[in-house]
C-alpha cells in the first residue's frame, strides 16, 4: 500500500521508509508477520500514516538495533510548531542536542526518503540509550494524543514587538528603507509604540534612505529638538543638518565659510551639540570641529581631541585640518581643572569635558551628582559604567545623601537598568557592584538568567557601537565564551532578546574587512540560532546568508559546507514566500563567488533556485533570468528550457511595448559601487545584454577619493551603491560629489540581483 489518496506524502513513501535501512519492513507490517507486541506498539503510528495525518511520527530500527524516531510535517508553519512540541515533550535529555534533529544524511536511504517527503520540515530523534526507548515512545504517544484532543483555533496572532523591532533593524542594516517603513506601519496598526518612539523610528528610516530634507522639515525637526533623544537619532539629525546646510562649503573647500554658517545654525539647535559621545559619523566629527571654532570661548582641547582620533590617511583630514586652523588659541592650551571647571563646562553645554573633569575630582556628593547628570545625558555604556562605579565606591553616607534627592535617584536607577546585576536596594551598599557588559559574552551570559532584563536590547544597540572589537578578538577566552553562550539554553525572554538584538550582534561581528578565523565557532553557533528561529522571515534569511558567507570565507570542510547549504535551503523553504527570487539569486551569486568545498552541493542549490523561479514564473523578470544564465555559465550548468522560453517571450513583449527596464537604461551612463568586484562584473554583463548602448563604470574603492570615482559621481545619470558591501568613506565621497537631484540608488542586498532590483524599482 502506498500513501492514502488524500495524503500529503508522496506515493510510495511507506514502502521507502519501512524499507532497506529499517528492520521494520512495510510488507511484514501489512501481512502482520511481526511479533504481536511489536505490531501493537506500532499500531498508533501506522494508523496515523494510513490516515495521512499531519504531523507524523514514525519509528526506525537500525540493523544494530538502535532506535530512531522521525517527525514530519506537511507545512513550514506546522514544522515550527512540531519542533517546539518535540522540545517540550522529549527534549535533548532523551534524544540528544535539538540543533542536530534536522540534520539528515543524504547518503542514508531512510533519511533521503524523509527529506524528499518533507524538505526542511522533518526531524530525526536518536535515542542514545536502550533504557530511554520506552520513555521516548510514551512521550511521543502522549504528544500525538493531546494534539488530537486539542481544539482547533484559527487566530491571527500579532507578532511580538521585539520581532518587529528586530526586523526593522535588519532593514536598516541592509539599507532597505522601504522594508523599514513597512515595519513602522505594522507598529502603527498594532498601536504598541508611543508617538514619540514612532517618530524616532521614522528618523532612522529617513536616515537609511538619506532623505535629509524630510528630517529637516521644520515642524518635525523642532519637535525632535525638544525631546530626550537616543544618540542614533541625534546623529541622524546632525548628519541631515550637515548634508543640507554645510556640505556645499566642503565641496568648495571653504572652511571659513562653513564655520561662519555653523555659527548661525548652532544657536537654533544647541541641544544637538551638547556631547559627541556615541556618535561616530564623519559628519558629526566635522560639525564638532566647527563647534570648536565657533564657540566663545573657543575650544582648542576639543580640536586637539578630534584631530588625535582621526586616522592619518583619512580622506577628510585635509578639510578637518583646515577647520582646525580656524580654532583660536594655541593647540597646547589647557583648560582649568576641578569641580568648578566641571560645573562651568556643564553650564556651557560641554558635557564631555564636564564628565571628564568630574571624574578627576577626588570625592564629594556634588561630584557624584554631576557624574550622574552627565552620564544620563551622554547615554553611553562607558559613562554609565564609570558613574555607577563612582557611586558604588562612595561612602554609605555619601550614597544616602545622593540618593535621597529624587532627581538624582532617578538618574541612578536609570543607569542601573543597563547593568546585568543591579543591587536590590540602591540606598544600601550593594552585595556586588553593578556590571555593564564590555563585550558580547557578558551580554549573552545575562540572557541565561531567569529574571528578564528590560534593557537588554538597548545595551546590545549601545554595545555594537562602543564595545572594543580588537580587544575582544584578541582575547580567545572571551571569543570562546561568546560561542559557548550562544549555544546554551535560554529562557523564552532571553531567546526573544537574542533574536531581536541579532542585527546589532551581526554589525559587531561582521566588518567589511572580512571575518577573522577566530570567529568561526561564534558564527557557527549564530547560524544555528538563526536557522532554528520559529518565526523566520526574509530578514533572517538575509542574515543567515551573510553568516554563511563569512564561514565560507573563513574556510569549511566538505561536510561543514554541505551542512551550511542544507541549513540555507531548509530555512528558505520554511519561509515559503513567493517574493524571494532576488534573495535566492543573491545567495547563489555569493556561492559562485567563493570556492566550493563540495561543488555538487552548490550545484544542488543552483537546481533549487531554478525550480523556485519556474514555480513562480509570473514573478520572474527578464533580468533575473539573464543573471541566472550568467551564473549557470560560471557553474557549467544549464538554465531549464521553460525559463529560456520565458526569456524569449518577454523579450518579444518588451520589444513591442517599449516600457521596460532595458528601454529605461538605453544610452544612460550608469556607475556601480561595491566591494565585491565579481558582483559588479556580473551586473555589468546583464545591463549590457538588456541595454547594449548603456555605458557602465564599476568601482570598488576601499576609501574613495580617486579622480575616476569623483568624475563618475559628478556625471553619471544613475549611481547604484550596494550599501551592505560598501565602505562608509567611499559612500560618503560619492554623496559629496553627486549633483543635487541626481539619481543615487541604494541596493538592499550585497548581490547582483539586489543591484539590478534597485535599478528596476527606480527606473521602471
Amino acid at each position: 500500500m502506498s500513501a492514502p489518496p488524500r495524503s500529503w506524502l508522496p506515493p510510495g513513501f511507506p514502502e521507502r521508509f519501512f524499507g532497506p535501512g529499517n528492520k521494520l519492513r512495510w510488507e511484514k507490517i501489512q501481512e502482520k508477520r511481526l511479533p504481536h507486541d511489536t505490531l501493537e506498539r506500532l499500531a498508533p503510528w501506522i494508523e496515523a500514516l494510513r490516515a495521512g495525518e499531519d504531523p507524523l511520527c514514525l519509528p526506525r530500527v537500525r540493523e544494530d538495533d538502535r532506535v530512531e524516531w522521525y517527525a514530519l510535517s506537511a507545512t513550514a508553519s506546522g514544522a515550527r510548531a512540531l519542533r517546539e512540541q518535540l522540545i517540550a515533550f522529549v527534549g535533548p535529555s532523551y534524544a540528544g542536542p535539538w540543533a542536530a534533529w534536522s540534520q539528515l544524511d543524504t547518503q542514508d536511504p531512510i533519511d533521503q526518503a524523509v527529506r524528499q517527503a518533507a524538505p526542511g520540515r522533518a526531524f530525526r530523534l536518536r535515542v542514545p540509550r536502550k533504557e530511554y526507548r520506552e520513555h521516548v515512545r510514551r512521550k511521543l504517544l502522549l504528544m500525538q494524543t493531546l494534539r488530537k484532543e486539542r481544539p482547533l483555533r484559527l487566530l491571527a496572532v500579532p507578532r511580538p514587538t521585539g520581532r518587529i523591532l528586530g526586523d526593522f533593524e535588519h532593514a536598516l542594516r541592509a539599507g532597505d528603507g522601504t522594508a523599514a517603513a513597512g515595519h513602522i506601519a505594522e507598529f502603527r496598526r498594532l498601536g504598541r509604540l508611543s508617538a514619540q518612539n514612532q517618530l524616532f523610528l521614522e528618523v532612522l528610516r529617513a536616515e537609511c534612505l538619506q532623505a535629509w530634507e524630510e528630517l529637516l522639515e521644520p515642524r518635525r525637526f523642532n519637535t525632535l529638538l525638544t525631546l530626550a533623544r537616543p544618540r542614533r537619532v541625534t546623529q541622524a539629525l546632525i548628519r541631515a543638518l550637515y548634508v543640507q546646510e554645510l556640505r556645499p562649503f566642503e565641496r568648495a573647500c571653504d572652511a571659513a565659510g562653513a564655520v561662519a554658517h555653523f555659527s548661525q545654525l548652532w544657536p537654533t539647535c544647541p541641544t544637538l551639540f551638547r556631547t559627541r559621545r556615541g556618535m561616530a559619523a564623519p559628519e558629526v566629527t566635522r560639525c564638532f570641529m566647527m563647534l570648536a571654532a565657533a564657540a566663545r570661548p573657543a575650544r582648542p582641547e576639543l580640536r586637539d581631541e578630534l584631530l588625535a582620533a582621526l586616522p592619518v590617511n583619512a580622506l577628510d583630514r585635509p578639510y578637518l585640518e583646515a577647520l582646525a586652523a580656524l580654532v583660536p588659541g594655541p593647540q597646547g592650551m589647557a583648560p582649568a581643572h576641578g569641580l568648578d571647571a566641571a560645573r562651568k563646562a556643564f553650564e556651557e553645554a560641554d558635557v564631555d569635558r564636564a564628565f571628564q573633569e568630574a571624574l578627576t575630582h577626588p570625592e564629594g556628593v556634588e561630584r557624584l551628582a554631576l557624574l550622574l547628570r552627565c552620564a544620563s545625558e551622554l547615554d553611553t555604556l562607558d559613562a554609565a559604567r564609570k558613574a555607577l562605579a563612582s557611586v558604588d565606591s562612595a561612602s554609605p553616607n555619601e550614597r544616602e545623601a545622593l540618593l535621597g534627592r529624587e532627581p538624582l535617584r532617578r538618574h541612578y536607577e536609570r543607569l542601573l537598568e543597563l547593568a546585568t546585576q543591579p543591587p536590590a536596594r540602591p540606598t544600601a551598599a550593594p552585595p556586588s557592584p553593578p556590571v555593564i557588559p564590555v563585550d558580547p559574552s557578558g551580554w549573552l551570559e545575562r540572557l541565561r538568567h531567569p529574571e528578564p532584563w528590560p534593557s537588554a536590547l538597548e545595551v546590545a544597540e549601545h554595545g555594537m557601537r562602543e564595545w572594543l572589537r580588537p580587544e575582544w578578538i584578541g582575547n580567545p577566552a572571551r571569543v570562546e565564551a561568546t560561542a559557548r553562550e550562544l549555544g546554551t539554553v535560554r529562557p523564552p525572554w532571553g531567546e526573544e532578546a537574542l533574536r531581536t538584538g541579532l542585527p546589532h550582534l551581526l554589525s559587531f561581528l561582521l566588518t567589511p574587512e572580512g571575518p577573522e578565523r577566530v570567529l568561526k565557532p561564534v558564527l557557527e553557533q549564530l547560524a544555528v540560532v538563526i536557522a532554528l528561529d520559529d518565526q523566520v522571515r526574509v530578514e533572517q534569511l538575509q542574515a543567515l546568508c551573510e553568516v554563511t558567507e563569512a564561514l565560507i570565507r573563513i574556510g569549511l570542510t566538505a561536510g561543514e559546507y554541505r551542512s551550511a547549504l542544507t541549513s540555507l535551503r531548509e530555512t528558505w523553504m520554511r519561509v515559503a514566500a513567493a517574493s524571494l527570487g532576488d534573495w535566492a539569486l543573491d545567495t547563489l551569486d555569493m556561492l559562485v563567488n567563493h570556492p566550493a568545498a563540495d561543488p555538487e552541493e552548490r550545484a544542488q542549490f543552483f537546481h533549487e533556485v531554478t525550480r523556485y523561479l519556474q514555480h513562480h514564473m509570473r514573478r520572474t523578470s527578464r533580468e533575473q533570468i539573464l543573471l541566472l544564465r550568467d551564473l549557470a555559465k560560471e557553474l557549467a550548468l544549464h538554465v531549464p528550457s521553460p525559463l529560456e522560453q520565458r526569456l524569449q517571450d518577454e523579450s518579444r513583449e518588451n520589444s513591442a511595448s517599449g516600457g521596460t527596464l532595458a528601454a529605461a537604461l538605453e544610452g544612460r551612463k550608469i556607475a556601480l559601487y561595491s566591494l565585491k568586484a565579481n558582483v559588479l562584473e556580473r551586473v555589468t554583463r546583464v545591463i549590457k545584454q538588456l541595454a547594449p548602448t548603456a555605458r557602465v563604470a564599476c568601482f570598488s574603492d576601499k576609501a574613495g577619493g580617486s579622480p575616476a570615482l569623483k568624475q563618475q559621481a559628478a556625471t553619471a545619470d544613475i549611481f547604484v551603491i550596494a550599501t551592505a558591501a560598501a565602505k562608509h568613506a567611499a559612500t560618503e565621497f560619492i554623496g559629496v560629489n553627486r549633483p543635487k537631484g541626481a539619481a543615487t540608488l541604494y541596493a538592499a542586498g550585497q548581490g547582483s540581483a539586489s543591484m539590478l532590483r534597485a535599478l528596476r524599482d527606480a527606473t521602471y
